[in-house]
């Protein structure tokens, strides 16, 4: 082997190396993600994250609820700097990063809408240079891949497709019941219902759409997404019944007051462009790019 062959073999190991360390371990993009696949707009399928988000401030520690029916409810009220237990209701973009917004920490409470502008700048979604301000983006969720950049929240126009424009829609998205907690599910593209089982499409049936912890288990494994209903958070109080609404935001800004959510409730009305005030605390459920 002459010395310039050598060097060409080095600098050709060399470069591996250094892609190979920059690449996400396989291993943790794969952590927390659900199994189905989602079709969320005409080019772009997504994986849901295997929870809804939560956080413990006192450990300044992220994470996905261990099951998809998990929801926090009341126990938001305590929601503080210092707080030891977890929360699950975030103002928009509050995902700690600092872009400019005088409100950016996830236990910010504070009731003045103007103070989320992202960047300072009312128009701004939580995208593109400032798309660190989505909580996905910018955190490492523990149990989630441990990384930064792995996860993202769906824009505005995602949740209207994935509920309403995606092929069979209406037969892959109803309310249900599950171990006893009243939600939306939102089956996967390629979706096969496991034996015995039952399932109606849109609108509602939380009698046909009730599973146990088993029957659940099977749907889950068959791709099946669920969102429980979980309130909404003004400041330091419950000013929606966890147990009639869930409210989840999206990365896109409606107006200089609002930005937009998807959102459910107990009458059975799915609303996936429906707004919020930026200073209430709301789900969110990440999603990773397939």
């Amino acid at each position: 082997m002459n010395a310039k062959t050598f060097l060409f073999i080095s600098i050709g190991l060399l470069m591996l190396a250094c892609s190979e360390k920059n690449m996400p371990d396989s291993t943790s993009s794969k952590e927390g993600t659900l199994s189905g696949l989602f079709t969320v707009s005409e080019n772009r399928r997504v994986y849901f994250s295997k929870g809804n988000l939560q956080y413990n401030a006192s450990l300044n520690i992220w994470r996905f609820a261990e099951n998809q029916n998990d929801s926090i409810g009341y126990a938001n009220q305590n929601i503080s700097s210092s707080y030891e237990g977890w929360i699950d209701l975030f103002g928009w973009g509050t995902s700690g990063w600092n872009s400019g917004a005088y409100a950016y920490q996830p236990w910010s409470i504070i009731s003045n809408y103007d103070y989320y502008y992202v960047g300072g700048n009312s128009n701004n979604d939580l995208t593109g240079a400032y798309s660190k301000s989505d909580w996905g983006v910018y955190n490492k969720i523990s149990n989630g891949g441990n990384q930064s950049n792995l996860w993202r929240v769906l824009t505005s126009e995602e949740w209207v497709y994935l509920i309403e424009k995606r092929d069979k829609s209406d037969l892959l998205c109803g309310q249900a019941t599950v171990n006893g907690k009243r939600g939306l599910v939102i089956l996967p593209n390629e979706w096969e219902l496991p034996n015995g089982l039952h399932w109606v499409g849109m609108p509602y049936d939380w009698v046909t759409n009730q599973y146990d912890e088993q029957e659940w288990k099977e749907m889950e494994e068959n791709g099946a997404v669920f969102l429980p209903f979980t309130g909404l958070r003004e400041g330091t109080k419950m000013v929606e019944d966890f147990k009639n609404a869930g409210m989840y935001w999206s990365s896109t800004h409606c107006n200089e007051k609002i930005a937009f959510i998807m959102d459910f409730g107990i009458q059975g009305i799915i609303a996936p462009r429906d707004f919020c005030n930026r200073s209430s605390g709301c789900a969110v459920r990440l999603v990773k790019d397939y």
